[in-house]
C-alpha cells in the first residue's frame, strides 16, 4: 500500500528567494572535496526537502551531471529497501533469513522488479521467476539497475544473465539456512565486519563491490549484523580513485583520517554540513563521487547526466526522513 505523502511545504514557511552562499576558493584538494560534499547535501535539501524550483546550485560540474546523495541511506532505492525489505523482516528470528531478501534485492536493485516477483522464493519458485523476468525483459523493462556492478554470466544469448542469476540465487538461498553469520561471534567489530564481508563474498557471483554493498544493508536498523558503518570500511575502486586525487594513499586509514577531520574541514571552508556527522561509509561513498566530480570540473565527461523530473515529482518516500538530515549537527 503507497503511503499518503506527507509534503514539508504544510509544516513549513514558504522558501525564501535562494541565494548562494559567497563563493569559496579552496586551497587544497581536500577543500574542494569537503566543498563538493557540502554543495551536493545542499543540493538534496534545497530539491528535496525544501522543493525550491531549479537551479539547486550555481556550480555546473553538479548541476549538469548526476552523483548520489552524500548520505547513502537517503538515496530513492536504498529507501525503498530498507521500507519494503528491511523492516518488514525485523519479526524473522534467523539472521540468515533476514540476509537473503536484501541479497536479492540488491542484486537487481530495482524496485519493480521486486514488486515483480512479490516475495517469491527462488528455491520453490524458481521457473515462475525466471518467466516473470524474462516477460519484464521482453517487454522493455529494466531486471537489472546498473548501479551496482552484479557479476555476468559466460553464458550468451537472450536471457542469459536472468537464467544465470535465478540459479545463483536458488544456491545462496540454499546458504541461508539458520546457522549464524560469520562474523557476528567476534568481539573486534571491525574483525567481524570484514569476516561477514567475506562471507558474502563466497556466495556464487557477489564480487568484493556488491558484498559491501550488501553488508552496509545489513547494519540498518532493525539490524541484521551487530555493526556499525564506522567500525570497517572497504576502499572501493571509485573511492581509491578520489583518494589519490587528494593525494592520500588509497586505504582505510585515509578514510579514517578524513573522517576525523571533517569538521575541521568544513569550518576551514566556512560551511557548516546540515546533517550528521560522516560515517566511514559516508566518506567512502563521497569520494567515489567527488572523483567524477573533479572530472567534471576538468571538463571531462560522466557517465550520466542530470536530468531533473519534468512534472510534479514524488517526494513521499523521503517523507519520514529525520530532520537530523537537514538541520546542523550539534557542537562538538
Amino acid at each position: 500500500m503507497a503511503r499518503t505523502p506527507v509534503y514539508l511545504d504544510d509544516v513549513l514557511p514558504p522558501p525564501r528567494p535562494l541565494r548562494f552562499p559567497v563563493r569559496f576558493v579552496p586551497e587544497t584538494k581536500e577543500d574542494e572535496f569537503w566543498g563538493f560534499v557540502w554543495k551536493r547535501h545542499e543540493m538534496f535539501i534545497r530539491r528535496v526537502i525544501e522543493r525550491r524550483p531549479a537551479p539547486w546550485t550555481d556550480d555546473a560540474a553538479l548541476a549538469n551531471w548526476h552523483y548520489t546523495n552524500v548520505y547513502r541511506e537517503l538515496d530513492r532505492v536504498t529507501l525503498d529497501l530498507i521500507e519494503r525489505v528491511i523492516r518488514p523482516s525485523a519479526t524473522v528470528r534467523i539472521p540468515r533469513l533476514r540476509a537473503f531478501p536484501v541479497i536479492a534485492y540488491r542484486v537487481f536493485n530495482e524496485p519493480e522488479t521486486w514488486t515483480a516477483l512479490g516475495g517469491r522464493s527462488f528455491l520453490y519458485d524458481s521457473a515462475s521467476i525466471e518467466r516473470i523476468l524474462l516477460d519484464r525483459q521482453a517487454a522493455g523493462e529494466t531486471v537489472f539497475r546498473a548501479a551496482y556492478r552484479v557479476q555476468s554470466s559466460r553464458e550468451t544469448g537472450e536471457g542469459a544473465r536472468i537464467r544465470t542469476w535465478v540459479r545463483r540465487l536458488q544456491e545462496i538461498e540454499r546458504h541461508c539456512n539458520g546457522l549464524p553469520i560469520p562474523g557476528t561471534e567476534y568481539s573486534d567489530r571491525r574483525y567481524g565486519m570484514q569476516q561477514a564481508q567475506r562471507w558474502l563474498m563466497s556466495l556464487p557471483g557477489i564480487g568484493d563491490f556488491l558484498a559491501y554493498e550488501i553488508l552496509v544493508d545489513l547494519c540498518y536498523a532493525p539490524a541484521v549484523l551487530p555493526f556499525s558503518e564506522n567500525d570497517w570500511v572497504n576502499v572501493g575502486p571509485g573511492a581509491a580513485l578520489g583518494l589519490r586525487e587528494l593525494g592520500l594513499p588509497p586505504s582505510e586509514a585515509s578514510i579514517r583520517a578524513l573522517a576525523a577531520r571533517q569538521r575541521e574541514g568544513f569550518a576551514r571552508i566556512g560551511r557548516l554540513l546540515r546533517g550528521p556527522d560522516l560515517t566511514l561509509r559516508n566518506v567512502e561513498h563521497s569520494l567515489c563521487e567527488a572523483g567524477k566530480y573533479f572530472r567534471a570540473k576538468a571538463g571531462g565527461k560522466n557517465k550520466r547526466r542530470f536530468h531533473p523530473h519534468s512534472g510534479e515529482v514524488d517526494f513521499s518516500p523521503w517523507s519520514e526522513v529525520d530532520q537530523c538530515y537537514w538541520t546542523a549537527p550539534e557542537p562538538s
